[in-house]
């Protein structure tokens, strides 16, 4: 059995059309016990969670251009005797509308990384292109390519919104939480 809650205060503010900020502060638990196994394999086991957001990115006044600046931190605590796990990540991020169609995107930005289990820890510069294809209000496609700390990373969503039906897939490369992964 795996019991788990996230609790999520958001604040967002517009800058008139120069800029808009983002800041999010997620909180979480989760604990799983699994009994009568009849391998006789016991588990019980928690833990608490924190990811802080921040995003300030451009507004309308920048027309074909658009940057941003993206932080975030998430660290995990268990009852089990290891070490808190902590992700912080920074980024700046840029693109360039080619046409109604089609925009450039790329990232910059720096990973410091102490997840348990990890055997990149550390500081790494992490980097990131793609493209986003819109070939109808409705319907949005978005690709990337990169590096992070633990690697080659590919990134893939896309979205189409109907009458009466939203339609989402995404394909991400991050690092995960065991709470992380209980919680989905």
């Amino acid at each position: 059995d795996v019991l788990s809650y996230s609790f999520t205060p958001r604040l967002r503010h517009r800058f008139g059309s120069f800029a808009n900020a983002t800041l999010s502060k997620s909180f979480n638990d989760t604990t799983a016990q699994r009994q009568n196994d009849p391998l006789n394999n016991n588990l019980r086991g928690s833990g608490n969670g924190t990811n802080l957001q921040g995003r300030l990115t451009s507004g309308r006044d920048f027309g074909r251009f658009n940057w941003g600046l993206d932080y975030s931190e998430r660290t995990f605590t268990t009852d089990v005797g290891r070490e808190d796990s902590t992700l912080r990540r920074t980024r700046l991020l840029g693109g360039y509308r080619l046409n109604r169609q089609w925009r450039l995107n790329g990232t910059v930005g720096q990973e410091n990384n102490d997840f348990i289990g990890n055997n990149q820890q550390g500081s790494r510069a992490n980097w990131s292109l793609g493209a986003t294809w819109t070939p109808s209000p409705r319907t949005r496609i978005n690709g990337s390519w990169g590096r992070r700390a633990f690697g080659n990373t590919r990134n893939f969503d896309f979205s189409h919104r109907h009458r009466r039906i939203n339609l989402r897939g995404r394909y991400t490369e991050d690092f995960r939480t065991t709470a992380e992964i209980l919680q989905t």
